[in-house]
């Protein structure tokens, strides 16, 4: 059952401005580092896996 052109399996999507993880993660993370609170960058470092871990690292830096 292919979709019909136009359309796709989540018409809504996320919402417009919504941020994805990543930027959620590096957003709190510089936050963490302006404040100098290693315990809260560190909790948040571990919450991330995967593709989200190495984009915020590599984007922070």
């Amino acid at each position: 059952m292919p979709y019909e052109t136009g359309t796709s399996g989540n018409p809504t999507g996320r919402p417009k401005g919504s941020a994805n993880k990543a930027t959620a993660a590096r957003e709190t993370i510089a936050a963490a580092l302006s404040g100098a609170n290693a315990e809260k960058l560190a909790a948040q470092l571990d919450g991330l896996t995967g593709k989200d871990y190495n984009r915020c690292l590599r984007e922070a830096s």
